[in-house]
């Protein structure tokens, strides 16, 4: 049976830092004229991440990827065998007392399938069975008001204070001055963390 129809999802190696890097930049920042709803063109400037910065996440945190396997013919070379494709990614990191999810990032042609959901279904479910952890994390840019919205629907709620973007240029140039950011925390317990099939 073919394996096409449906990701799989696996823990990052080293052999797929390009294409990861690749897929963060134009699911946050494409340059090739691509716009979706989880973009942040608009507001921040420059990549998103480098692959040295990949590399050093990859050190300390989980990096997860969402991969399809396609048929041979699927990707436009009749001759190819069936191929591994990475659609998407996350990055987890366990702190002290919660973990921490960044990074999340969804090939622009597959957005609006549900992987992203998955993602962090995946990711909340290995923090939760394999760290312990009760609590996840992510920083989200208040004026992306339809990715709080979308956090919101997935059980995050707003802690802490909301501080300004921060003035660091390996993340970018923001656009705007009043970029501002918040820390959305999730409760995690045996019922809230599903992985998807």
């Amino acid at each position: 049976m073919s394996r096409a129809t449906s990701p799989v999802f696996r823990l990052a190696t080293d052999a797929d830092l390009p294409t990861l890097t690749s897929l963060i930049n134009a699911a946050y920042r494409p340059t090739d004229g691509t716009r979706s709803w989880t973009s942040e063109y608009h507001w921040v400037a420059g990549d998103r991440i480098s692959i040295s910065q990949l590399q050093h996440i990859g050190k300390t945190s989980c990096l997860f990827v969402a991969e399809k396997f396609a048929e041979p013919g699927e990707l436009n070379d009749k001759t190819a065998t069936e191929t591994a494709v990475i659609l998407g990614g996350v990055s987890l990191a366990q702190k002290p007392d919660c973990a921490y999810l960044s990074l999340l990032a969804v090939d622009p042609n597959c957005q609006n399938t549900g992987l992203g959901k998955a993602l962090i279904a995946q990711a909340e479910h290995y923090a939760f069975t394999q760290w312990g952890m009760t609590s996840i994390q992510i920083d989200v840019i208040l004026q992306r008001t339809e990715l709080v919205a979308f956090y919101k629907r997935r059980g995050y709620r707003a802690i802490g204070a909301v501080r300004g973007y921060p003035k660091d240029p390996t993340l970018g140039q923001p656009l705007n001055a009043t970029l501002k950011v918040q820390t959305f925390q999730k409760m995690l317990c045996e019922a809230s963390v599903k992985p998807s099939a």
